[in-house]
């Protein structure tokens, strides 16, 4: 009757415990291999044989032999004397210092790039590379200098810094004053300075007494001109002609979210996160809620409540398809936005909705060993539930006992189902049965009347949530080996009692030199996940509570039980002490949690490069993905989910008590398991011809291959302490109700269908981009998709997705003379990506049901979930892309680019009716258009520079979409009238508008609410509800998304602090608020607090929207009346989102310097403004916004 039950979590137990050994081992491998890296990354043995050669073409021998990058510009050159050298196996250092001997020019070491600069007189210049030699004897004297800019103007705020014998800076600084000219004490001569300013290059010098004038360079010289040697295939943003956007390391830590998401709100431009549909009652806090994102517009019509309009996600060269929140934001390097066709295109058939590309931080790029140490904190106020406007206790009360007066509740009263009254009805009932006296029942209804259940809730059923995040960060190596290695850990308290959830992420990249051609890195990723929520979260909605007035707890805090399924009369007596306790307690609920979740992802990353010709380089990719997740739902006995159904399936006999349902727990698992394989193989090619063009191109071809697994078990009558369940259950019996609440009654069949979908694709591709004259760029892209979820017709033929685009750089032209507009750049991009939907199949597919039933008959079967679709293909998006890059000012004082783009599509999938004699009433098709048209802006400028640094940067996006058809009939109003979160199919409507009813006002006489048929005012609401209401009867108010939004964001600067603060807005949008609907009032107990509102007297309709009360209830009048245009509004406000507070310092620990960074933040600041004059937060709609939390953190750097 009984059998074990033996738990597999994700991954074997036994293959955690290799991993963990696994990782234990390879740590210490690690550390001990970092203990015996090379310290000179410069001691490379080289040969070289040159005769009044260029110095150019003896760099370009150095980085073939070395693989060093050499950074100079082409007027340094010109200034650099012939070179004669003859070394054989000579240390690259020796070479240097050599080639450098009587030149006007030194060098410094910045990881594998070596920077030319000019040597500044009288100042010697010098480099991390070059050595030095402090005389700890040689008397101090104070040094002055002055600090100035290529006119000999002075720079105020210049910091200056002291370095230590092994070029890091100390916690020795100063600043120059208004003239330039600055003074340092207590250092000695020969000391190294840097001196930096913002906007200027920065420059290391050897300290003297009097230093005189140190000139630094705008940076705009050195971009403008700047030349980069790689060795292999690198994408340069001044050589691109697509619009993308790069979100470094400064911008993903700005913000403390457990997920990357969370951590780029609000940061660049043109990427909506739309928040209608979050709510701060139900969230985990630390896990991203469901929001949906766009990126450039709607390039879809699937639902966006499934993520289907969500861009793609690359993460490390491959797409990621697992969950975004097991993603380590703190392991990321750096977001790249794909926006455009030109960009994003290679994507092909996945990228119509753009793309985000993750690149996580990997092997150490020099081979110095560093070390990082962050912990955040977070502690997040309790929701604000009071912003759910609902109806008073004393109105609701008042009403719900002129209902009872009117007989409203008897049906129910004396139905056999004995479904729950509100409290005050029963003791209505109960005072009417001689079974309270009237005292008593005037102090219940006062005792109601006087609370709020928002109030106990917050009291005993929410808290301060709290987030805590760790992370350590290691990595060094040298010419031959180089590692990186980070260990996270995540943990958070929920906001609402018994939720909270974990994380832990490891990863680990290696990188291996065998030769001067070939390299591989090999990385590893693995993330466990858990979550746990409570029981009884339908009592949590946003919309509302049952019976508002009761409380979850006493005084002294000991839980209460509220109406749930029955009267609670009823549930007092039935059985007469031989059934469970009936009675639903949300408190105990609440204390008593669940679910859990967990997650296991694992991933390895291979990579392999070899030099085929010095300018041919192979690549070749391999990533294994393995994510497993398993939900784990475990209802003891204690749970009013199993009392009731035991309770339900209880039959009291003469010879004692008959449990039909199983007597015990119940407890439910779902597992999925995915396992997906990734192959690349890729040429790229670099190469100059003569000095005017350069090619650069890749080829090849990505294979994938993933599949996905998917069961579930429910084990009834179940014993935790012994992991025992009942195996005797009959499914297909039928079985009484207690007491005849229903007719019968089955018990589920516990094991889900088993699910299985395999995902494979083969893609071909190229793309190339050729510069002439260092400014002007054409790029072209192909690519070729195939799957097997396409047609195949759609396979068989050759139709690629495939972008072109052009660059020019005008202020790189000789005749360019604009001063004071030092960069302009031109770009222009056309192409065409695809969305696929891996939800449906060409083939026919099928879904069984196990145990069904119709009209007590039980059954087995099943029905078709897709009809075969040989022409099933990906949805196209045509884009094209106009910009313009600028900078303006010496210094890049304010830097911009604005892109307009245009978006066409076609075969987008929509569901749309069929023959229903074909097994479905309707079917998704290739048969949807729509229009986009945008702008994005994106500007940043350095307000003031001394002595007070103030920078700025905006984010500005504007777009809209609308139809071009659906190919589908008119549906009628109702598919319009709502919230604008449903799709509009007629052609030339927005796509996702506000539609609304006219509005005529309320009647004079009854208050019943008014609309126009054929023009005239009426309340036929029949005719007004019908399909003869066409969609130009309705009214469109506008968009329910913004059509423009953005950020602001200000960054103040001065000594070791800076002020960061961030104003986002969002204009031009509608929404529907919440309005009272007295159906739910009815039948609920959920009321909007317009119930105060309402009309009652004949001329209140010159003041209020809000209809009567009529009973019986008019239906239609309350439906029209919902959906009508008043209770629409204007969505724009501006808002300060987040305020955070650095500080930096550079500390000396023993002979080490230590960068130190403590900061404290603010979001959910407040509104600044807003449309609406009601206290609702437009970009939550109706829903509870989430509440303002604080966050701590420190991070060290070694």
């Amino acid at each position: 009757m009984y059998r074990n039950y033996v738990i597999k979590i994700g991954i074997d137990h036994h293959l955690c415990r290799r991993i963990w050994l696994i990782m234990r081992l390879t740590t210490l491998i690690l550390l001990v291999a970092l203990m015996h890296v090379s310290a000179s990354s410069l001691a490379q043995k080289v040969t070289i044989n040159h005769s009044n050669s260029s110095l150019k073409s003896v760099f370009k021998e150095l980085k073939a032999q070395t693989g060093y990058n050499f950074l100079y510009t082409e007027s340094q050159l010109q200034k650099a004397k012939p070179v004669s050298i003859q070394v054989k196996n000579t240390e690259l250092q020796q070479v240097l210092q050599q080639l450098f001997t009587d030149q006007p020019l030194t060098y410094e070491l910045d990881r594998k790039t070596i920077v030319i600069r000019e040597k500044p007189r009288p100042i010697k210049v010098i480099s991390q590379g070059e050595p030095h030699h402090l005389d700890l004897e040689q008397k101090q004297q104070p040094i002055r200098g002055r600090v100035v800019n290529e006119k000999g103007e002075p720079l105020a705020g210049a910091t200056v810094y002291v370095l230590d014998g092994e070029g890091k800076r100390t916690n020795v600084l100063t600043t120059s004053q208004d003239n330039g000219e600055f003074l340092l004490t207590d250092v000695k001569e020969d000391t190294i300075l840097e001196i930096t300013y913002l906007g200027y290059s920065v420059s290391k010098i050897i300290a003297q007494a009097q230093m005189g004038s140190i000139m630094l360079k705008p940076l705009t010289t050195e971009v403008e001109e700047v030349v980069v040697s790689t060795g292999y295939e690198q994408f340069d943003q001044k050589s691109a002609t697509g619009a993308f956007e790069v979100l470094g390391t400064d911008i993903i830590n700005r913000n403390t979210g457990q997920d990357i998401l969370s951590r780029i709100e609000n940061m660049s431009s043109g990427l909506y996160f739309d928040k209608s549909t979050t709510s701060a009652s139900f969230s985990l806090v630390g896990r991203a809620p469901n929001h949906n994102l766009f990126l450039q517009g709607v390039s879809t019509l699937r639902s966006t409540h499934t993520g289907a309009s969500s861009p793609l996600i690359i993460l490390d060269n491959f797409p990621y398809e697992g969950d975004i929140n097991s993603i380590n934001p703190n392991d990321v390097e750096s977001i790249t936005i794909l926006k455009d066709a030109a960009s994003a295109a290679i994507w092909g058939a996945k990228a119509g909705n753009g793309v985000l590309v993750i690149t996580t931080k990997g092997a150490s790029k020099d081979g110095k060993f560093r070390m990082d140490v962050q912990s955040n904190i977070q502690v997040h106020d309790k929701p604000d539930l009071y912003a759910n406007p609902v109806i008073s206790s004393k109105d609701l009360i008042d009403l719900e006992m002129d209902l009872y007066e009117k007989g409203f509740f008897n049906s129910r009263y004396n139905a056999r189902t004995k479904l729950a009254l509100p409290p005050v009805v029963e003791m209505l009932y109960r005072y009417d049965n001689d079974q309270i006296t009237e005292g008593e029942l005037q102090h219940a209804i006062s005792h109601y009347q006087n609370q709020d259940v928002r109030t106990s809730m917050l009291k005993y059923m929410y808290r301060q949530s709290m987030l805590q995040q760790h992370n350590v960060r290691i990595s060094g190596g040298n010419d031959l080996y180089r590692m990186g290695m980070s260990l996270g850990y995540d943990k958070s308290l929920a906001t609402r009692i018994g939720d909270r959830n974990e994380r832990l992420t490891w990863k680990l990249d290696n990188s291996l030199k065998f030769t001067d051609k070939f390299n591989m890195d090999i990385g590893l990723r693995w993330n466990i996940g858990s979550a746990e929520r409570s029981y009884g979260s339908e009592y949590y909605s946003d919309s509302g509570y049952r019976f508002p007035y009761v409380s979850v707890a006493d005084e002294a805090g000991n839980p209460l039980s509220i109406p749930w399924d029955y009267q609670m009369g009823y549930i007092e007596n039935a059985g007469e002490g031989r059934l469970l306790d009936w009675h639903f307690r949300p408190l105990d609920e609440a204390r008593n949690p669940v679910q859990q979740d967990t997650g296991n992802e694992l991933m390895v990353d291979l990579r392999a490069k070899y030099k085929l010709l010095p300018i041919l380089q192979l690549l070749v990719d391999y990533r294994y993905a393995r994510n497993s997740t398993r939900g784990d739902t475990n209802y003891n006995i204690d749970h009013y989910y199993v009392r009731n159904l035991i309770n339900r399936g209880t039959e009291l006999t003469d010879n004692g008590t008959v449990y039909h349902f199983p007597y015990g727990g119940i407890r439910t698992f779902s597992d999925q398991l995915t396992n997906s394989h990734y192959g690349r193989m890729q040429l790229n090619l670099s190469t100059n011809i003569h000095k005017d063009h350069h090619i650069r191109a890749i080829a090849g071809m990505d294979i994938t291959d993933s599949k996905a697994e998917s069961s579930g078990l429910t084990m009834y009558g179940y014993d935790e302490e012994r992991g025992l369940f009942d195996t005797s259950v009959d499914h297909q019996k039928q079985y009484p109700i207690f007491d005849n609440l229903a007719s019968f009654g089955t018990i589920d069949y516990p094991i889900s269908p088993y699910g299985y979908f395999i995902d494979r694709s083969v893609s071909l591709y190229f793309n190339g981009t050729y510069t002439f004259l260092d400014r002007h760029m054409l790029s072209s892209s192909i690519r070729r998709d195939a799957s097997n979820i396409f047609g195949v017709e759609t396979n068989n033929k050759w139709t690629p997705l495939w972008s072109v685009g052009y660059a020019y750089v005008l202020d790189r032209e000789e005749f360019y003379n604009v001063d004071w507009l030092t960069q302009l750049k031109l770009r222009a991009t056309y192409g065409v990506s695809g969305n696929v939907d891996n939800s449906l199949s060409s083939h026919v597919t099928m879904s069984y049901t196990p145990n069904g039933s119709s009209w007590g008959v039980p059954y087995q079967g099943g029905f078709i979930s897709t009809l075969p679709n040989p022409n099933l293909r990906w949805e196209k998006v045509k884009q094209l892309n106009l910009a313009l890059d600028f900078s303006i000012g010496k210094g890049n004082r304010i830097t911009g680019s604005i892109d307009y783009f245009h978006k066409l599509t076609d075969d987008l999938l929509y569901n749309v009716p069929i023959d229903p004699t074909l097994g479905k009433s309707n079917a998704t098709r290739n048969i949807a258009n729509t229009e986009t048209r945008g702008v994005n802006v994106q500007l940043s400028s350095i307000n003031i520079r001394r002595p007070v640094t103030w920078t700025s940067h905006l984010n500005f996006g504007y777009n809209n979409s609308w139809i071009i058809d659906t190919h589908t009939k008119y549906a009628g109003p109702t598919r319009y009238v709502g919230d604008g979160l449903t799709v509009s199919e007629e052609p030339g409507a927005m796509i996702y508008g506000i539609y609304s009813y006219k509005w005529a006002g309320l009647d004079h006489e009854t208050g019943l609410p008014m609309g126009f048929v054929d023009g005239e005012k009426s309340m036929d609401y029949r005719s007004i509800l019908s399909n003869e209401t066409q969609l130009e009867d309705l009214v469109l108010h506008g968009s329910a998304r913004p059509l423009y939004f953005g950020a602001l964001r200000n960054n103040v600067s001065y000594k070791d602090f800076t002020l960061s603060f961030n104003i986002v807005y969002q204009f031009d949008y509608y929404f529907r608020r919440k309005g009272l609907s007295y159906a739910n009032l009815l039948n609920n107990g959920n009321g909007h607090e317009d119930y105060n509102r309402r009309w009652q007297n004949p001329g209140d309709e010159e003041s209020t929207h809000v209809p009567a009360f009529v009973y019986p209830l008019n239906s239609s009048a309350n439906t029209f009346y919902l959906a009508s245009e008043p209770l629409v509004e204007r969505g724009d406000y501006i808002r300060l989102n987040d305020i955070r507070l650095d500080f930096n310092r550079s500390l000396r620990l023993r002979t080490q310097q230590v960068g130190m960074n403590i900061f404290a933040m603010i979001n959910n600041v407040g509104m600044i403004w807003k449309a609406t004059k009601l206290d609702v937060d437009p970009q939550y709609r109706s829903n509870i916004p989430p509440p303002r939390y604080m966050s701590f953190g420190l991070r060290l750097t070694y």
